[in-house]
């Protein structure tokens, strides 16, 4: 059995960004923790607790579409349910859904592994 190494470009990086709950009424604002520029051209998994209105995906879009990822996937925490899977903008071509509410006593990587995904986890260069 042959092993390719893997390089620095296989591997999957994470960014923070948050975005705080709005009152009613009042815009969504974005607080960008990391350089989003390390994602262009790269599949972006995004995980999300929840979807209702959709607002806080409108939001992030409008900070990620510039930067070009190859595709835009994404992850929420809660099972179907609980959510407003039409709220969801088309640029996610990729949903997983926590199947049911033990989903979230798993960890993360290991539900993404169980759905065919893998996860490397990078150290962050100084």
């Amino acid at each position: 059995m042959s092993h390719r190494r893997r390089s620095k470009k296989d591997l999957i990086r994470s960014v923070a960004v948050n975005i705080p709950e709005s009152g009613e009424n009042e815009p969504r604002t974005i607080k960008l923790l990391d350089d989003l520029t390390v994602l262009q051209g790269k599949k972006v998994l995004v995980v999300e607790d929840d979807v209702r209105t959709g607002a806080t995906l409108q939001k992030l879009l409008e900070h990620l579409q510039p930067h070009s990822p190859a595709g835009l996937g994404l992850y929420i925490g809660q099972p179907e349910k609980f959510q407003k899977i039409t709220n969801i903008p088309q640029d996610f071509k990729s949903i997983y859904l926590a199947e049911d509410s033990t989903t979230g006593t798993k960890e993360f990587s290991e539900y993404l592994e169980s759905k065919g995904l893998r996860i490397f986890k990078t150290k962050k260069s100084k």
